[in-house]
């Protein structure tokens, strides 16, 4: 088997209905699937990607009670998601101006956000 590239990637969530208005808001992803996490039936599992719900836009999220987190040594503060290049990067930063997010630059057409809310957010890809 030869592997291409990362087809999605969880995270948790403390707020399914603040994660859910957050990526089908401001993010503008679509929630391509509402189901429970086969390991604890007692949780959702949230699955965001983009319009087309390609391969390697999805992010989902469990939604379980956790605190809110702590960034130190051995955790995942940021998630960044390939873009088309710098074009869709100015774009992702106009878009989301305003609603907690700022959006971060790197080496790669990535654009990485941080968000108000309890857990780090990140950009989708923009096709644009």
């Amino acid at each position: 088997m030869q592997l291409h590239g990362i087809h999605h990637l969880t995270a948790v969530s403390a707020d399914a209905r603040g994660n859910h208005a957050f990526y089908t808001g401001p993010m503008g992803m679509r929630l391509v699937k509402k189901t429970v996490n086969q390991d604890d039936t007692s949780a959702y599992h949230l699955f965001y990607a983009d319009g087309e719900a390609s391969p390697g836009t999805d992010l989902t999220f469990f939604d379980w009670p956790v605190e809110r987190e702590r960034r130190g040594a051995a955790s995942v503060t940021r998630t960044g998601l390939r873009v088309a290049g710098e074009a869709a990067l100015v774009w992702w930063a106009e878009r989301t101006a305003g609603n907690g997010v700022t959006p971060a630059r790197c080496a790669r057409s990535t654009a990485a956000c941080n968000s108000i809310s309890r857990i780090s957010r990140a950009s989708a890809r923009a096709g644009r």
